[in-house]
C-alpha cells in the first residue's frame, strides 16, 4: 500500500459556502477559515452552493461530480459537510470514490434531525453511507446515542462551533436584546413581535437577518419596542452582539441542531433566551439561558421579563455564558478534528506514525 510521506495533511472539504447566509453555510465557512490557518494542512474546498435542484440541475451535478473526482485523487482526507438530504445522493457518490481510491471519508451531517426521517429508501441509503464512513460526525448528543443504538462504531459528537470572541464587559442588568438569524415564521418571529409589546424598563429588541416566507420589514411597522436593523455579514456578528445585553431566538423549527447564532452569543459571553426544541436544550440550560416552549407567546414574554427585571438572575446567566463558550470553541474543535484525521490515516496505513 502506498505510504504518503509528506508532512501536510491534504484535506478535501465539500460543503455549502455563503451566500446565501444560513446555519450550514456559515458553519462550513468557519470550518474552512479556521482549518486554513494551520500550516500543516493543505485544504481544497468544493462549494456546493448553486447545485441544488433547478435549471440545468443534471449538468451542474455532472460538473460537480467531475470536480470532486479530480480532487479526491490528490488528497488523503475527504470531508463532506452537508445537510441531511444530500447524504443518500452526494454522500453515496463521495463514499464510493473514497473507497475506490483508498481515501479517508468523513461525513459531517448538519442539524440534529435523524437521517431516517428522509423516508424508507433515502433514510436507509443515508444509514448505509453514515455507517460506512470512516468517521460520522453528528451535531447533537441525541443523534450520537441513536446511532450507537443502531450499532455505529464510527460516530462522534462534533457540535457546531464558533471562534471565541472578545468577551463582553461586566453588565449588571439587561435592557437591549437582539435576534440574529433568518427572519421567518419557523424562527418564531411573530411570537417575538407579540412578546416584545410592553417590555418593562424600556426594554428593546433589535432584529437582524434576511427575510423568508414572503415576509418584509412591514411586519415591524408601528412597533415601538422591536425594530428591524438589516442584514449582517458573518464577520460582523460578534462585534454587533457585544452591543447588546442578551440574545433571543424563539425558534419553532424541529430540525434545529445547535443554532450557530446561539453559539455566537455564548462566544462573547451573552446569555440567551430560546426554546426547548431540537438540540437547543443540549447547549442552553439554567446556567446560561432561559428556555420556553416553542410557539408559546406567554412563556416567551415571561422569559423576556425575567431577563430584564431580575438583575441577580441576569448576572448569574452572564457568568454561565462565559463558562459555556469554551465548549463550542472553533479553535478547540478544529485541533480535535486534525488529530482525528491523523489517527484515521495511521489506522488505514496511509501514513506512518
Amino acid at each position: 500500500m502506498k505510504i504518503v510521506n509528506e508532512n501536510k495533511l491534504k484535506i478535501l472539504a465539500i460543503g455549502f459556502l455563503p451566500p446565501p447566509l444560513g446555519g450550514v453555510s456559515v458553519s462550513f465557512k468557519i470550518f474552512c477559515d479556521t482549518i486554513s490557518k494551520h500550516e500543516d494542512i493543505k485544504l481544497t474546498v468544493v462549494n456546493l452552493t448553486g447545485t441544488r435542484k433547478g435549471k440545468f440541475f443534471l449538468k451542474k451535478m455532472f460538473v460537480l461530480f467531475t470536480q470532486i473526482w479530480t480532487h479526491v485523487v490528490n488528497c488523503n482526507i475527504v470531508m463532506l459537510y452537508c445537510a441531511t438530504p444530500q447524504i443518500p445522493t452526494l454522500g453515496l457518490a463521495t463514499l464510493a470514490l473514497c473507497r475506490v481510491y483508498n481515501k479517508v471519508f468523513i461525513l459531517r451531517k448538519a442539524a440534529g434531525t435523524d437521517y431516517l426521517a428522509l423516508g424508507f429508501f433515502s433514510g436507509r441509503l443515508s444509514s448505509f453511507v453514515a455507517k460506512r464512513s470512516d468517521l460520522f460526525l453528528a451535531q447533537t448528543k441525541h443523534l450520537v446515542k441513536l446511532c450507537q443504538l443502531r450499532g455505529f462504531k464510527n460516530v462522534h459528537w462534533y457540535p457546531t462551533h464558533r471562534p471565541a470572541g472578545k468577551l463582553l464587559g461586566f453588565k449588571s442588568r439587561c435592557q437591549r436584546l437582539v435576534f440574529i438569524g433568518q427572519v421567518r415564521q419557523s424562527k418564531g418571529i411573530f411570537e417575538l413581535i407579540e412578546a416584545a409589546n410592553g417590555l418593562p424598563n424600556g426594554g428593546l429588541i433589535d432584529v437582524y437577518g434576511p427575510f423568508f416566507d414572503v415576509l418584509s420589514e412591514d411586519i415591524f411597522r408601528n412597533k415601538s419596542q422591536i425594530h428591524y436593523r438589516g442584514i449582517l455579514e458573518p464577520d460582523q456578528v460578534q462585534d454587533k452582539l457585544r452591543e447588546y445585553d442578551a440574545f433571543v431566538l424563539p425558534t419553532k423549527a424541529d430540525t434545529e441542531g445547535y443554532p450557530g447564532a446561539i453559539l455566537e452569543a455564548l462566544s462573547v459571553g451573552l446569555p440567551c433566551i430560546s426554546t426547548a426544541i431540537g438540540g437547543i436544550s443540549e447547549i442552553l440550560d439554567e446556567r446560561c439561558g432561559i428556555l420556553a416552549p416553542p410557539g408559546n407567546v406567554d412563556a416567551l414574554k415571561a422569559a423576556l421579563h425575567r431577563m430584564i427585571l431580575d438583575e441577580s438572575l441576569y448576572r448569574h446567566l452572564c457568568k454561565g455564558a462565559y463558562d459555556a463558550r469554551n465548549n463550542f470553541s472553533a479553535e478547540y474543535w478544529t485541533n480535535w478534528f486534525i488529530e482525528k484525521c491523523k489517527q484515521l490515516l495511521i489506522d488505514k496505513n496511509i501514513i506512518n506514525k
